[in-house]
């Protein structure tokens, strides 16, 4: 079997947790330049994030108001779906191009 799923499963989970760390960094301040930047590197993963917030709030795993972020437990649970995906997504690539 190909490691392309695993692959990709791994780096969209990287990616997510990366996000989260961005937003860490924004905290201790960076650079107004560097903010840009990595503002617009991690926009795809908040908002993909931002699609679960009706459900992560029912589950009482998000927080805030105006901008919805998930707890820990909602975050686990989105990078594991979108993590999933990636993997059964490359697999099927993997498998339609083996033929």
């Amino acid at each position: 079997m190909s490691q392309a799923p695993w692959i990709a499963a791994a780096a969209t989970a990287a990616y997510f947790v990366a996000t989260a760390g961005v937003f860490q960094l924004f905290n201790w301040g960076v650079p107004r330049a560097v903010e840009q930047v990595l503002s617009a590197l991690v926009l795809p993963a908040v908002l993909l994030m931002g699609l679960w917030d009706p459900l992560l709030k029912r589950l009482g795993w998000s927080r805030g108001e105006w901008f919805a972020a998930p707890t820990l437990p909602g975050f686990v649970l989105v990078t594991v779906v979108y993590a999933a995906l990636a993997f059964v997504l490359a697999l099927l690539v993997v498998r339609l191009l083996q033929r």
